[in-house]
């Protein structure tokens, strides 16, 4: 459990996840993604992905120096494209699923290291036990959606 919870705590907010900035910031579920990525056995990688999930993003300035963020994922939602595999990592062994239905993000700094990249830093909570992480973010900019 404590390997597969390192590796998801380094790449769950690595993902694309995509905004638009009509009327605030709003997720635009179609094109972002939560995943993750794990060593297996030392020879492979195992990827997947949290199809149920809300993040809100609040910022007033461009360079998102006031930001906050908040991200729900449903684990329930994990799918690695192996429901023996999926069913293992909802049990006790894993997030236990049943008992802790969501893993939960808030951010508490915002802060910009690169032209379109930044380091998110915040409180990650999964199976009820907190830990403060820092993932990297990338912001390739916004544009007004055509629907």
């Amino acid at each position: 459990m404590k390997r597969f919870t390192t590796a998801l705590l380094l790449t769950l907010f690595t993902t694309l996840i995509a905004f638009s900035q009509n009327e605030g910031w709003k997720l635009d579920k179609a094109h972002s993604n939560v995943g993750f990525s794990v060593k297996h056995m030392v020879i492979s990688d195992v990827t997947g992905n949290f199809g149920d999930f809300d993040i809100r993003l609040t910022s007033s300035k461009d360079d998102f120096s006031d930001a906050s963020v908040e991200a729900t994922i449903k684990v329930a939602s994990i799918d690695t494209d192996n429901e023996r595999r999926d069913n293992h990592l909802k049990s006790d062994d894993f997030f236990n699923a049943e008992k802790f239905p969501e893993i939960r993000f808030k951010g508490v700094s915002f802060q910009k290291v690169g032209d379109k990249q930044y380091k998110i830093t915040g409180d990650l909570t999964i199976r009820d036990v907190t830990k403060r992480v820092t993932f990297d973010a990338l912001f390739n900019g916004s544009v007004k959606t055509p629907w």
